[in-house]
């Protein structure tokens, strides 16, 4: 059974030392966790192959690396932890670990040369045990100076815990040691193999093997994470196994003494024990419920009120209810477990370009920023990423500009943990979680729960958002209805004023009077057309899309707006992008919107100018793939106030316009699923884009 528990231990080291460095071969701190776990690996199957019969010459493998061990682990440590100043990986903790970790391996060598094959601990081996102390006294020396370094009470409180771990393995080790050499070795040539690896270990039970795990598992999401564990949620996992293998314990114990003809009758013995491993399988799930939540309850209070709450969220969050009321729950039950101190929740805006804080909850001076924009912190959502966390966030910055302005956001949101709202590939927003000043990040489990809550609630936002779109379908169906009764009430009359005063106008009348009647026609065919496009922006209409390229319907409006006459002093240049694909549109509609932007921009440069129009490969706000046209003029421009209102129906700065003509086209654009957006400069010209998306059905080449 002790070989197993090495030789276990040993393929857990090496296994957890090996995933942590695959993550990414090439960075310092997993080569430097990878070489501390294999140092661990082949030090305890060293230990475990020498309690074979014949191997004995292996225990100096688990003598050389437990002297080079301080060594390994101490540069580690001034990779992944706090220096005091003036120290560093030249620092004397790291020359003294690797002298003593020299010395150790010299001596081994006089062991193999002097005493190989001794079953008893030479005195070569005592030396290099000695020597190995002080490489673990100067381990303990650099894990302390790191704890009086750390800036904050929290970092101060987890290097406490992992210095008692490591002091608690070597001293275990050491021990382990020292019984072997107190108590010799008996005599084992007529022992079997069970009772020969028992008495090679000696007295003391091979503690060391789980205070090391513990260490190298803490390192480990040190180097993962930049944190330490979580320490309330391992003791929670650590109580319940310990209770269960606890009972397991008794259970044998009692079916040992319970069975006093063990040695009389072996088979009665192996039939009661395998009954009493049938009830605890069939025990283990209630037991380790009941056990795990009560150790939660007891070691980890405000992760089991988290994980509650998630819980409730996940079961009763309601997806019929107005956005208002949907954020207002989310953050309520976030906020209310007392986990979450501050939580804010941001939305795409479709009328802006970028997200919205829609709701925050939290002390009166973290109010978070009022909108953000949508790149670059919606990048890594769009490739994929489940959550942002501050911490890897603030380790890419050193190296990578991006992730700097991505960490300086993330501040202004007062947010140490970020997760979207993304629905077929499109992030419609995300909601922003701070840490409790008592921990220093949430847990590998708060987050697996958190990011099942972010998916349930991205389910919950779409369907919202398809409640609204369906609204608003019926909202324009009825007005549609209206406009429709509207107009006819209105071109009635307005025909009959407009016949009236052309029989007017043929008579022979003054003329201060013809003039009146030519403006009462004028007057009338202005207002007809008034009602015509009121029709069109309010009357609902079906698309009829069919795959056609964007180039196509650009050049036909550069066509038909030469044909209406461009002045002399304007100069048309185009640069459509070749390598776009088809895409399913209306060309009609398309063809509307582009003309209706294209005699802007001549109305807008009434001294000339140039006028571009552009085509290209986009991506859209939310992340998903779109062919971009730009039509762009050098004329007067839009002053910054002006620009949130040009869609606004009968908003217009233009004599004679209706204030439709921009309103209309934003909602062919947008019943396109595409977006239209608008820069300007006073003095310099507007550039107005619309972004079409490229979904799977389109077709992957532009027609020859």
């Amino acid at each position: 059974m002790t070989f197993l528990v090495y030789l276990c231990a040993a393929v857990a080291a090496a296994a957890l030392g090996t995933r942590g460095w695959s993550v990414d071969p090439h960075e310092p701190n997993r080569r430097a966790l990878l070489a501390v776990a294999w140092l661990i690996a082949l030090g305890w199957a060293g230990f475990a192959l020498s309690l074979l019969d014949g191997a004995q010459e292996l225990r100096s493998l688990y003598t050389v690396c437990l002297g080079l061990l301080p060594f390994a682990t101490v540069g580690l440590c001034d990779r992944i932890l706090p220096r005091p100043a003036g120290t560093g990986a030249s620092g004397a903790a790291l020359r003294v670990a690797g002298l003593s970790g020299a010395l150790v391996a010299l001596a081994t060598c006089v062991h193999l040369a002097g005493w190989a094959g001794a079953e008893d601990v030479s005195p070569a081996e005592i030396a290099a045990g000695a020597l190995a102390l002080l490489g673990a006294g100067a381990l303990l020396y650099r894990l302390w100076d790191a704890h009086e370094a750390s800036p904050g009470r929290v970092a101060r409180a987890r290097l406490r815990y992992l210095l008692a771990f490591t002091a608690l393995a070597l001293a275990f080790t050491y021990v382990e040691q020292i019984a072997r050499v107190w108590w010799g070795v008996p005599p084992v040539d007529a022992l079997g193999p069970v009772d020969r690896t028992v008495a090679l270990q000696g007295a003391v039970p091979p503690f060391s093997v789980l205070f090391t795990g513990l260490t190298l598992y803490l390192l480990h999401h040190t180097v993962a994470s930049r944190r330490l564990l979580d320490l309330h949620e391992l003791f929670s996992r650590l109580a319940t196994l310990a209770t269960l293998a606890a009972f397991l314990t008794a259970l044998e114990v009692l079916a040992v003494v319970w069975s006093g003809a063990r040695l009389l009758f072996p088979a009665h013995a192996a039939f009661q024990s395998f009954l009493v491993g049938l009830g605890f399988i069939a025990a283990y799930d209630p037991l380790r419920d009941v056990i795990g939540r009560s150790t939660s309850r007891l070691m980890n209070r405000r992760g089991t009120q988290l994980t509650h709450a998630i819980a409730a969220l996940r079961a009763d969050l309601p997806s019929g209810l107005a956005p208002d009321a949907w954020v207002a729950h989310l953050l309520d039950g976030l906020n209310g477990s007392g986990r979450v101190p501050v939580c804010s929740i941001y939305l795409w805006d479709p009328k802006g370009d970028g997200y919205v804080c829609a709701g925050w909850r939290g002390p009166s001076g973290a109010a978070p920023l009022a909108r953000v924009a949508a790149r670059p912190f919606a990048d890594a959502f769009i490739e994929g990423e489940p959550y942002t966390l501050r911490h890897r966030v603030a380790r890419r910055q050193e190296v990578d500009a991006t992730s700097r302005e991505v960490l300086s956001l993330l501040d202004a949101m007062h947010a140490d943990l970020t997760l979207p709202f993304v629905v077929n590939g499109v992030v419609m927003g995300w909601i922003h979680l701070q840490d409790e000043p008592w921990s220093d990040g949430y847990s590998d489990e708060e987050l697996r729960q958190l990011a099942k809550l972010a998916r349930v609630a991205s389910a919950g936002l779409a369907s919202i958002r398809a409640l609204q779109a369906a609204a608003e379908r019926d909202r324009l169906a009825a007005l549609g209805q209206m406009a429709a009764g509207l107009a006819h009430e209105i071109r009635n009359p307005l025909a009959g004023i407009k016949g009236a005063a052309q029989v007017l106008e043929a008579e022979d009348l003054e003329d201060e009077a013809q003039e009146m009647l030519g403006v009462v026609v004028r007057e009338v065919d202005r207002l007809n057309l008034v009602v015509t496009q009121f029709l069109d922006y309010a009357r609902p209409f079906v698309l009829q899309r069919a795959p056609d390229h964007v180039n196509a319907v650009a050049t036909s409006a550069l066509v038909l707006l030469r044909a209406q006459g461009v002045p002399a002093s304007v100069r048309v240049e185009e640069h459509l992008a070749g390598d776009l694909p088809n895409i399913a549109l209306d060309r009609d509609r398309l063809l509307q919107v582009l003309l209706n932007l294209l005699q802007n921009a001549l109305q807008a440069m009434p001294s000339g100018g140039v006028l571009t129009v552009t085509t290209r490969a986009a991506m859209q706000r939310g992340g998903q793939p779109a062919v971009e046209i730009a039509v762009a003029d050098t004329g007067v421009g839009i002053p910054p106030e002006d620009v949130p209102r040009l869609f606004i129906p009968f908003w217009t700065t233009k004599d004679g316009g209706t204030g439709l003509g921009l309103a209309i086209s934003q909602r062919i654009v947008s019943a396109h699923d595409g977006e239209m957006d608008v820069q300007s400069s006073p003095g310099v010209g507007s550039t107005f884009i619309v972004r079409l998306p490229i979904s799977a059905r389109d077709a992957v080449t532009a027609p020859a």
